[in-house]
């Protein structure tokens, strides 16, 4: 996959996560509110933080490369819009079945906060990784860059070597001209 389809793949579970997390947290501001919502909320909260570094680093990449597999971008996709069908069943239902409409999907909630908490470490571990190899990528630019500086360094010093030495010479030859010519002009005076 492309950087361009990468990128534009993240931002698109970014916003899908981000119209997620907004009737989540009214949701958990309901009374019926539980602990599965409270804590789906972080673990959609969690991987939005770690798509939002990973779309960081991504944009400016020159990598062909893909890094992130279609399969987890699709899962993950998938997931998120069964959270948000979850949460419109629930603000569908009528208000006196709410509270039991929240109980029956707490076995959903789990298996999809489940679901979030591996693609979470699958996306952590793509941006690690992804950010180790842009960080040997540099290392190697920067040691490239040295080498050259180095090799520039030396070429120099050889180049003012050769200079010096040109220098002597027509110094050695200037003095040997001059030399004769004062001798010469001291037979011709």
């Amino acid at each position: 996959m492309e950087t361009i389809t990468l990128a534009s793949s993240i931002a698109k579970l970014l916003k899908l996560a981000a119209a997620t997390l907004e009737p989540l947290q009214r949701l958990e501001s309901t009374k019926h509110s539980t602990r599965n919502i409270k804590s789906l909320q972080v673990e959609v909260s969690a991987l939005y933080e770690i798509l939002q570094r990973l779309r960081l680093l991504i944009v400016g990449s020159e990598t062909e490369e893909s890094i992130v597999p279609d399969n987890l971008l699709r899962t993950c996709q998938e997931t998120l819009r069964s959270i948000m069908k979850l949460i419109e069943n629930y603000h569908s239902s009528p208000k006196l079945t709410r509270a039991i409409t929240l109980l029956k999907q707490q076995v959903e909630i789990e298996r999809l906060k489940k679901d979030l908490d591996r693609q979470k470490s699958s996306f952590a571990l793509v941006l690690s990784s992804y950010a180790s190899m842009r960080i040997s990528s540099t290392n190697v630019d920067i040691r490239a860059l040295h080498d050259q500086l180095e090799r520039m360094q030396s070429l120099s010093a050889v180049q003012m070597q050769n200079y010096e030495s040109k220098l002597r010479e027509s110094t050695r030859k200037l003095r040997h001209f001059f030399g004769n010519l004062s001798f010469a002009s001291g037979l011709l005076i």
